[in-house]
C-alpha cells in the first residue's frame, strides 16, 4: 500500500510539472543570464535621458519575462539577469530570442532586430532615433 502511494505521489509530481510547465532543471541545467547594455542618442548623436527600452521576447512557443530599463542623464541603459534558455520538457534548452523597442515622444519608433544570448553574455544595442517628422 505505502509503495503504490509513494509511485502515485511521484507520479502526480511529475504529471504536475508538466502541466504547469514548469522548468524542471537537473543540476547539470543551469539557466544561464544575459546582459543588454547600450546608448540611446538623437540624429545629432547627443544622448537622450529618460527614454524607456523595451525587451521583448520574440515567440517561438514559449513565454519568458520581457524587461525594460530607462536610460540616464547620458542616454546609457543597461539590463541584467536575461534568460539565454528555456528549458521545456525535453533534455536540450531552447534559445530565447529577443528584440528591443524604443517609442519615444517626438522620435520615430525604434524596433531592432531580434537577438539573442547564445554565443555572448553581454550584448551592446546602441539605438538613433531620428526625430519623428510629422511633430515638427
Amino acid at each position: 500500500m505505502n509503495r503504490v502511494l509513494g509511485i502515485l505521489i511521484i507520479f502526480l509530481a511529475i504529471s504536475a510539472s508538466s502541466i504547469f510547465q514548469q522548468p524542471v532543471y537537473s543540476q547539470t541545467q543551469k539557466q544561464s543570464y544575459g546582459q543588454l547594455q547600450g546608448e540611446v542618442l538623437n540624429e545629432w548623436r547627443k544622448p537622450i535621458g529618460g527614454v524607456t527600452i523595451a525587451l521583448t521576447p520574440v515567440a517561438n512557443g514559449y513565454s519568458t519575462a520581457g524587461g525594460s530599463a530607462i536610460t540616464d542623464v547620458n542616454g546609457h541603459y543597461i539590463m541584467s539577469n536575461i534568460p539565454k534558455f528555456i528549458y521545456s520538457s525535453g533534455p536540450d534548452p531552447k534559445v530565447v530570442d529577443y528584440y528591443v523597442t524604443v517609442n519615444y515622444p517626438g522620435y520615430d519608433l525604434y524596433t531592432s532586430d531580434s537577438f539573442n544570448f547564445k554565443d555572448d553574455s553581454s550584448l551592446i544595442i546602441d539605438i538613433r532615433l531620428d526625430r519623428n517628422k510629422s511633430s515638427n
